[in-house]
């Protein structure tokens, strides 16, 4: 019996000899073997072991992810019941850590402060949650 694994590209499965499913595969596991495909159709088929994170690497991403969105979770309920004063402070801290010419692609801080839920956009999400954390910590340092 062959002993290779496959792909089920259609719903992002990686797949045993018997077609048995072994796992979802992570996003950017499937990302990389569509790339590959691009170029070079049929390649991630036959190299299907170095397309993938092996089982540790896939449970610690997977729970990379899982603390991420958790964090996400946590930074858009305290936007919901925060201040618009402590709104705009964190949108100004994280404004404050970009160069000039990124930050005038963004929306005024003021307008951002003003938006009730911002659970919908993931990337201000994620970008916000993460300037919040990094200052928690600069702060919990300088009290040492």
């Amino acid at each position: 019996m062959d002993k290779k694994l496959r792909l089920n590209r259609e719903d992002c499965l990686l797949l045993g000899p018997d077609g048995q499913v072994i796992r979802e595969l992570l996003p950017s596991e499937c990302a990389g073997i569509m790339l590959e495909d691009t170029f070079r159709p049929g390649y991630a088929d036959d190299h299907v072991e170095e397309m993938i994170y092996d089982e540790q690497e896939a449970a610690e991403h997977l729970a990379w992810m899982r603390d991420q969105e958790e964090k996400k979770e946590r930074f858009a309920a305290w936007w919901k019941s925060a201040t618009y004063e402590e709104r705009l402070a964190a949108i100004k801290r994280w404004y404050d850590i970009l160069l000039p010419d990124i930050r005038a692609q963004h929306t005024p801080a003021e307008d951002v402060a003003n938006i009730a839920d911002v659970s919908s956009d993931w990337f201000l999400t994620g970008v916000l949650a993460q300037s919040e954390a990094r200052s928690r910590g600069a702060e919990q340092e300088k009290k040492k």
